[in-house]
């Protein structure tokens, strides 16, 4: 045999080898990579839920976390471009009778409980999701209201 073809076959047969090597240290590395994105995928769900813990522990930008509970300029501005007064006149007589008689906490947990149990419907200036669903500030970017931005 030629010394050349032996040397051609050692050297092919080396590159077979180093090939099948990388080609191992590959699948390793594609592995560990696999294993890696999993684990910052749990990682970032845990951030993820924290930080929504975090944000539904914010007050509301429209309201006031005292007791009693009021608007803020902001809540004022949109209380009054929905015309929440008309909306409120028209529930006042269901309200006044089921609140009669209670303390204010009850009253507060009662008007609670009505607007949970009516039906959104989005409008012009409302947002496209309920407002249950919207978690504040990062969630939502208020309509401009009649020329007027928000602060």
């Amino acid at each position: 045999m030629n010394p050349t073809w032996l040397l051609l076959v050692l050297a092919a047969g080396g590159v077979l080898v180093a090939i099948t090597k990388w080609t191992a240290n590959v699948d390793a590395d594609r592995e560990r990579l696999k294993a890696d994105g999993e684990r910052f995928r749990r990682f970032m769900r845990r951030v993820d839920r924290r930080i929504k813990s975090i944000l539904d522990r914010l007050p509301s930008p429209l309201a006031t976390g005292r007791s009693p509970v009021s608007l803020t300029e902001l809540g004022e501005r949109v209380a009054e471009a929905i015309q929440a007064s008309t909306w409120a006149d028209e529930l006042l007589p269901e309200v006044s009778q089921d609140a009669e008689g209670k303390e204010p906490f009850e009253v507060h947990q009662l008007c609670t409980d009505l607007v949970d149990e009516l039906e959104y419907t989005p409008g012009p200036l409302t947002p496209s999701r309920p407002p249950s669903e919207i978690r504040f500030p990062t969630d939502y970017q208020p309509p401009t209201l009649g020329g007027m931005a928000h602060n």
